[in-house]
């Protein structure tokens, strides 16, 4: 059996949640906030029960959207990794270029997705 070094392990142990935290509370912020969005919306008079199906429908559909924007521009960045590492400016130039044209059409396209989707919210 292999010895551990107690004193690397804490210190790595250290820097993980060091570099952890940040992300672990932003992510506590955005379940707080739709938490907080699912109780505002459920005190709606009437017809909560309504208002919270729909709230979490246009959710998904938003998140799902979103999900594949950050899909499609996410593969930009090993490119520009692997271009860096090259010293390959031009390429980068390149990719810097594309990525801008892509997230314009992205930009466009989920605009008018969104909002020829909020004319048929009440259907969903």
């Amino acid at each position: 059996m292999k010895n551990i070094d107690l004193k690397a392990y804490k210190k790595e142990a250290s820097e993980m949640i060091r570099l952890g935290l940040p992300i672990v509370v932003s992510q506590l912020g955005i379940i707080a906030m739709g938490v907080a969005d699912t109780i505002q919306v459920g005190n709606i008079e009437g017809k909560s029960a309504v208002s919270v199906a729909a709230s979490g429908l246009s959710n998904s559909l938003i998140f799902t959207i979103a999900i594949i924007g950050l899909l499609a521009l996410g593969v930009v960045a090993p490119m520009i990794s692997k271009a860096e590492a090259e010293k390959n400016t031009e390429e980068i130039n390149l990719l810097l270029k594309a990525t801008k044209r892509v997230a314009l059409y992205l930009g466009f396209f989920t605009f008018f997705l969104c909002f020829t989707l909020g004319f048929f919210l009440d259907r969903l």
